[in-house]
């Protein structure tokens, strides 16, 4: 087992089409479930932030965990209810998130963690949580 001793977020990265003998010329299209929904959006963030090629035309993200309330904007704290609602969840409840964060050792305010917490300007940021917010009502 990895952890505790692999503290995370570890760096997520893309490796070179060389590597793992595909063209990329095209574009890549990343994705993942869970743990690798949660790679597959800050890599996706970053390869972007920093202009990077090849070009990313696609990202699945399947059960990221992208934010905590630690990091929610205090404009947003009233739709930050989720957790709460599913404290009692059949499969994964309050107790096994709590394992889970204590296990991980994630620090939430890297931009390693989640995109949200990317330093974009403020008229970014605001679009970025608003496909989001854009949802809920």
């Amino acid at each position: 087992m990895l952890l505790p001793h692999r503290r995370a977020p570890r760096l997520p990265t893309i490796k070179t089409g060389e590597e793992l003998r595909i063209d990329l010329s095209g574009g890549v299209f990343i994705g993942g479930v869970s743990t690798g929904a949660t790679l597959a959006a800050v890599t996706a963030q970053r390869w972007v932030t920093e202009k990077r090629q090849p070009a990313i035309f696609g990202v699945l993200r399947n059960t990221p965990m992208l934010l905590d309330k630690a990091i929610v904007p205090e404009k947003l704290k009233d739709l930050w209810f989720s957790r709460e609602q599913n404290a009692d969840a059949m499969v994964i409840d309050e107790k096994a998130l709590d394992y889970i964060k204590t296990a991980y050792a994630p620090d939430v305010f890297s931009a390693q963690y989640s995109p949200f917490n990317m330093k974009m300007r403020t008229r970014d940021f605001l679009w970025y949580t608003s496909k989001f917010v854009g949802r809920i009502h």
